[in-house]
């Protein structure tokens, strides 16, 4: 071969093994940039998905508080907690329509995320490919029913909320939600009646009597699913101490007593803890809770239990066990909830399966701050003048006598929160 041809032959494998390198380098450059395009599709979709939770979860929680300022803003901190500058991130309030943006929380239908943002390659720059573009959407569904119940009557059946004439029930803080399925969970014996659940919603399965001598704010929405207990996981209390009230002015300690009986003129104040009753708290005098010291360091839990306690109330056919009620026809009712331990928020707890009624006489002023679970009793105020307040209320149903005025102010905190968490109205839907 002469020397000519030799070097036109080492010439081309020059050429080959240049092209080949470069080709090799791009395979490489594919295999690792492509890993990496894959891991930041990965942050991104995942920062997506966050945002979108965060800002939904803002507006369903809290809709009478909550602004589109402080729901991206919760947005926005999940995106920078994956590392991301929050200027990656686009949202979208829209309506129900899926198109025209939202003018408030209130109206929000949907939420929508996109994060997008550029990254440098490593080996694909060898083929003047400097950056990639990562972009990643998610997009919230806001249920119907928002927020925390504030107000949740248990009832399956039957007129969960009766109003006589006149009434007053105002509820801040949550919604107000009413499980029957009858046409009239909501009904109006008289004329007058105003209730008001500010910033939330009223949510019945089935649906509520119009009245236009009647106020109801805002319009309710009918055949909503059903929920579950709310506070299903609160443990049921276990006490084993007995002791006994015999009468007039006392200070108690946590224990079981067969009911308290306490006369006109008597004031008997409860310390901290945990108070069996399996006999009835029959009031015409003045019960109230010592706001410091001992378990809990402030406020009482009543536990309305069957004469059977330890064991539980009996459920025979579903139809429950009569157990410990509450009977006032007089005095008053004070109840601070308790600040901490167990019960926290929890002022008044019944078996779950007693099915007796909580019954309020004559025209005085009750207050009970934490949260009254009395899941399957039945509230009864049969006097006209009452005026009751409670920090959460979920009961059986209730039912008003004429110039009620019964409030109702959920405050996270305040209000007990069981294990785990209250359940929801219902939940987010994220789709991506």
């Amino acid at each position: 071969m002469s020397s000519r041809a030799a070097r036109r032959q080492s010439g081309q494998v020059l050429v080959f093994l240049a092209f080949a390198i470069v080709v090799l380098a791009a395979m490489l450059g594919l295999i690792i940039d492509g890993g990496m395009a894959q891991s930041q599709k990965q942050l991104s979709q995942e920062a997506a998905d966050g945002a979108a939770l965060a800002a939904g979860f803002n507006v369903q929680q809290f809709p009478a508080n909550a602004t589109f300022a402080a729901a991206t803003a919760s947005a926005q901190n999940v995106v920078t907690r994956d590392g991301l500058a929050a200027s990656t991130l686009t949202l979208a309030y829209l309506k129900s329509d899926h198109t025209t943006a939202a003018t408030s929380p209130a109206n929000t239908t949907y939420v929508d995320a996109t994060v997008t943002f550029n990254t440098n390659t490593y080996f694909m720059r060898i083929v003047s490919f400097n950056t990639f573009s990562v972009s990643s959407f998610a997009e919230v569904t806001l249920p119907t029913l928002r927020g925390t119940c504030a107000i949740c009557l248990m009832s399956p059946s039957g007129n969960s909320a009766h109003y006589v004439k006149n009434d007053n029930m105002t509820v801040n803080g949550g919604s107000f939600f009413l499980q029957s399925s009858d046409a009239q969970a909501i009904k109006f014996d008289g004329t007058g009646t105003t209730l008001t659940v500010n910033g939330y919603g009223i949510y019945i399965v089935g649906c509520y009597q119009a009245s236009a001598q009647n106020t109801i704010t805002p319009t309710p929405t009918c055949s909503q699913a059903t929920i579950t207990d709310p506070d299903a996981s609160a443990p049921y209390p276990s006490i084993a101490n007995h002791l006994t009230y015999s009468g007039g002015n006392a200070t108690l300690s946590s224990g079981i007593y067969n009911g308290l009986n306490i006369a006109s003129g008597s004031t008997v104040t409860l310390n901290p803890g945990v108070y069996v009753l399996t006999g009835d708290l029959v009031l015409s005098g003045t019960l109230t809770g010592a706001t410091s010291g001992g378990d809990g360091s402030g406020g009482a839990t009543i536990f309305l239990a069957c004469s059977s306690y330890p064991t539980p109330c009996t459920n025979t056919g579903g139809s429950g066990q009569v157990g410990a009620q509450i009977n006032k026809s007089g005095g008053g009712l004070s109840l601070p909830q308790p600040t901490s331990g167990t019960y926290k928020g929890l002022s008044i707890f019944a078996d779950r399966n007693n099915t007796g009624t909580n019954q309020i006489d004559q025209g005085t002023t009750e207050t009970v701050s934490g949260t009254w679970y009395t899941l399957r009793m039945p509230f009864a105020a049969i006097h006209s003048n009452s005026v009751i307040t409670v920090g959460n209320f979920i009961v059986d149903s209730f039912s008003l006598a004429q110039n009620v005025t019964l409030n109702v102010s959920y405050i996270p905190g305040t209000s007990y929160t069981p294990p785990g968490g209250s359940v929801p109205l219902s939940r987010l839907a994220l789709t991506t």
